[in-house]
């Protein structure tokens, strides 16, 4: 069984869940080499994918993915033991049943050491932000912890759970910090921020998401290219050259100034000063976690009985 995800070439430990979190939990089911795959963490329930990457599968596993609205049409052959939520659920035509949980909250069935408190506010962007800004020199001026979506899964988890709390525009920073208890708070920068796939999640935790939103102030200089590729392509779009999702690529409010990363560290302090934290109950979580684990027993008697 292989593992299907979204690969990131520079990391995003989001995505990089799968391959640090699947080996300790099925390791007798990964490694052989058939032609059945495993979707798991992250939003990969689309055509796309199912078209390209999968075409060559005879079966496939799905286990806690999510959609981001699209309505893709899921094999027959394959098994679907569970879906991020209750959004995915609808959108491809499934029993309200399999909406579990985010698989991420299976990290509190894995040992782990004990982490310190080191700081009072940690801020994690969403691993594309980190292309558009220096969030470290924003957060640096604010005395804020930058914490990177750019590294490596043990890292982010661990400076994940050293924060007293989390602001955070990545959902699995919100989704790790859920699980170990760490209050957070949803921050939105980017404009393309998937509303759909948040609200999936917050409803299967019965949270009720509140987003606090910064500017989009870019860089001048900094990934130019894609800048202007985002202005061709929208451009294209609005004269019917191109899908309608290009009209929503983000190009900046306007370009920083030096001032601007104070604004936005200040900005930052407030919201974790004056926003009220997020953090679903714990019986949410000890419920999540346990249906989650049956669900782990499921896919290795399935797997390994069709052996």
């Amino acid at each position: 069984m292989r593992i299907e995800y979204c690969k990131v070439e520079d990391l995003n430990f989001g995505d990089d869940l799968n391959v640090w979190l699947w080996p300790k939990l099925i390791p007798e089911c990964l490694g052989v080499k058939d032609k059945t795959a495993l979707l798991g963490i992250g939003t990969i329930l689309n055509q796309r994918t199912f078209d390209t990457n999968l075409a060559g599968v005879e079966k496939a596993f799905i286990f806690g993915s999510g959609c981001a609205g699209e309505q893709p049409i899921i094999p027959d052959h394959w098994r679907v033991l569970c879906v991020r939520g209750p959004k995915t659920a609808e959108a491809v035509g499934l029993d309200s049943t399999l909406a579990v949980a985010d698989p991420a909250y299976l990290l509190r069935a894995v040992e782990m050491s004990e982490v310190e408190k080191q700081y009072s506010i940690g801020f994690m962007p969403h691993h594309r932000s980190e292309r558009d800004l220096d969030w470290k020199r924003v957060c640096d001026a604010a005395g804020i912890r930058f914490v990177s979506a750019k590294q490596p899964v043990e890292d982010a988890v661990r400076e994940i759970r050293s924060c007293d709390l989390l602001l955070t525009e990545a959902m699995h920073g919100a989704i790790v910090a859920d699980a170990f208890r760490v209050p957070w708070v949803p921050v939105f920068y980017n404009p393309t921020v998937s509303h759909f796939k948040w609200q999936d999640f917050a409803a299967s935790m019965q949270i009720d998401l509140k987003p606090v939103y910064l500017p989009f102030i870019c860089e001048r200089g900094r990934d130019t290219g894609r800048l202007f590729e985002r202005k061709l392509k929208g451009g294209a779009a609005r004269f019917g050259l191109g899908p309608k999702k290009w009209m929503s690529y983000p190009v900046p409010v306007r370009y920083v100034k030096d001032s601007d990363y104070k604004l936005l560290g200040d900005k930052l302090l407030t919201i974790a000063k004056t926003e009220r934290s997020t953090l679903s109950s714990d019986d949410a979580v000890e419920t999540a976690t346990s249906s989650l684990l049956e669900k782990v027993a499921q896919l290795k008697g399935d797997y390994l009985g069709q052996k």
